[in-house]
């Protein structure tokens, strides 16, 4: 009984061109010019907050980040007053954050296992 063989496939190999890394680089730059890159408008308002925050984290005045706003969103329903209550918002969660030196005592006494006398005492000896 005889064995067939095994006959394997040979795919043609195609050399690619040689190009420079610079005409590469030059090609790639000249894509980039032409192609314009658009912010993409959302449909409802989603996540005004989440932009909202980060414009103010940016420094963004009230005025700025409703102008940003209306541009991300491509829609005038979000208005002046919606962003000064953003910001009323945003000011509240800042203060809240923020530890008064009793409560960073308590937790650094917290990690090293003592009391709030002993943390004192230390810091003095610096």
């Amino acid at each position: 009984m005889a064995r067939a063989k095994k006959l394997s496939v040979v795919e043609p190999v195609v050399e690619a061109e040689a190009t420079s890394l610079p005409s590469m680089l030059a090609q790639v730059s000249a894509l980039s010019a032409e192609t314009e890159v658009k912010k993409a408008k959302s449909q409802k308002n989603e996540n005004v907050w989440g932009n909202v925050k980060m414009l103010f984290d940016a420094g963004k005045t009230n005025k700025e980040t409703l102008a940003e706003i209306h541009e991300m969103y491509g829609n005038t329903s979000t208005s002046y007053a919606c962003i000064a209550w953003y910001r009323n918002k945003y000011n509240k969660l800042a203060k809240s954050d923020k530890m008064t030196v009793e409560q960073l005592l308590n937790q650094v006494a917290c990690q090293f296992g003592q009391d709030q006398d002993w943390v004192a005492s230390q810091l003095s000896k610096v």
